[in-house]
C-alpha cells in the first residue's frame, strides 16, 4: 500500500509557496513603481524644472526685444534716408521701400504680441490673454507681413528679368505709378488671402485647441496650408533662384557682343565719312557697364534672405 503524507505537511507546502509568490509580487510591484518614478522624474519633471521655466521665460522674450529693436533700428534709418532723398525714389527703388515696409511691419505687428505671448505662458503651452478680436488680428498680421516681404523678393527678380530681357519694353511701360501699383496688388492679394484662411479657422477650427491658446490651426486646414506655401514660399524662391542665372547669362551675353564692337574698326557712315573706332557701335555709359552683376548680386542676396525666412516661417 502507498503511504499516505500527513495533512499538515501538504498544507505547510502550499502556505510556503503562498508566501514566496506573494514577496516576489511585492517585489516586482515595488521595482516597476520605482522605475515608473524615476521615468516620470526624468521625463515630466524636467520640462517644468524652475530652470526650464525661467530659461523660457526670458530668453525668448529678451531674444525677440533684441530682434525688435535692431529691426527697428535697421529697416526705419533705410527708410528715413528714401524718405530725405526724392531722388532715390526711383521705380526700381519702389520695390526695395516696399521690402523694407514689409519688413518693418512684420515686427510692428507680430513682436510685441509673441514677447507678451510668451513671457506670460508656461513652459509647456503659452496662454492668450487677449480676446479673439486682437487674436484674429494678430494671426492675419502675421501672416500677411511675414509673407509679404517673399512677395516683394519676387516682385524684383521679375521686375529684374523683364529690364533684362526686354529692355526697350520695360523702359517704355515701367514707370514710379506701375511699381506702385504693382506692391499694392501684391499686399491686397495676400491680405486677401490671408483673410480667408483666418475666418474659417477662427470659426471652425481654432475653438478646437484644448486648452485654448491663439495659434492657427494648421492640422485642420492642410489644403490651404498647403497652397499658401507654394504660393507665399515656394514660388517666390523658386522665381528668385531661377532669375539669378537668366540675368547672368544674359548680361554676359551681350558684354562679350560690346566687346566684340569695339575691336571691329573704323565704320564709314553714311554720308561717306570715316568714323572713329567706335563709330557706328553701342557706347558704354559710365555706370551701366556693370550693371549685371550688380543685379546677379542683388538677386543672389535676396535668394539667401529669402530662403531662410521661408525656413523660419515654415517651422
Amino acid at each position: 500500500m502507498e503511504a499516505v503524507e500527513p495533512s499538515h505537511k501538504v498544507q505547510s507546502t502550499d502556505t510556503q509557496a503562498t508566501h514566496v509568490m506573494e514577496r516576489w509580487t511585492n517585489r516586482s510591484t515595488r521595482n516597476a513603481t520605482f522605475n515608473a518614478n524615476l521615468l516620470s522624474d526624468h521625463y515630466i519633471a524636467d520640462p517644468i524644472s524652475e530652470n526650464a521655466k525661467l530659461n523660457r521665460l526670458l530668453l525668448i522674450p529678451v531674444l525677440s526685444i533684441v530682434i525688435y529693436f535692431l529691426g527697428v533700428l535697421f529697416n526705419g534709418t533705410v527708410l528715413a534716408v528714401f524718405a530725405k532723398n526724392p531722388a532715390l525714389r526711383t521705380p526700381f527703388n519702389v520695390y526695395v521701400i516696399n521690402l523694407f515696409l514689409g519688413n518693418l511691419g512684420t515686427i510692428a505687428f507680430q513682436l510685441p504680441f509673441t514677447i507678451v505671448h510668451l513671457a506670460t505662458g508656461l513652459p509647456e503651452r503659452p496662454r492668450w490673454l487677449y480676446n479673439d478680436s486682437v487674436c484674429n488680428l494678430f494671426i492675419w498680421a502675421s501672416q500677411g507681413m511675414v509673407s509679404c516681404p517673399t512677395g516683394c523678393h519676387k516682385l524684383i527678380a521679375i521686375s529684374r528679368l523683364w529690364a533684362v530681357l526686354f529692355p526697350i519694353h520695360f523702359r517704355t511701360h515701367h514707370s514710379l505709378w506701375t511699381a506702385v501699383c504693382l506692391c499694392v496688388v501684391a499686399w491686397v492679394a495676400i491680405g486677401v488671402f490671408g483673410l480667408i484662411g483666418m475666418a474659417v479657422d477662427a470659426v471652425l477650427y481654432r475653438k478646437s485647441i484644448v486648452p485654448y491658446v491663439c495659434i492657427f490651426n494648421v492640422k485642420a486646414m492642410p489644403v490651404f496650408c498647403a497652397i499658401a506655401l507654394f504660393l507665399f514660399v515656394v514660388l517666390p524662391e523658386a522665381v528668385v533662384v531661377a532669375s539669378l542665372p537668366i540675368i547672368g547669362v544674359v548680361k554676359l551675353s551681350r558684354g562679350r557682343k560690346q566687346q566684340h564692337r569695339r575691336h571691329i574698326g573704323p565704320v564709314l557712315p553714311n554720308n561717306g565719312q570715316a568714323g572713329g573706332p567706335t563709330a557706328g557701335a553701342h557706347r558704354c555709359v559710365p555706370g551701366h557697364c556693370d550693371q549685371g552683376l550688380h543685379l546677379a548680386s542683388l538677386v543672389y542676396l535676396l535668394a539667401k534672405m529669402n530662403i531662410t525666412r521661408s525656413r523660419q516661417w515654415h517651422k
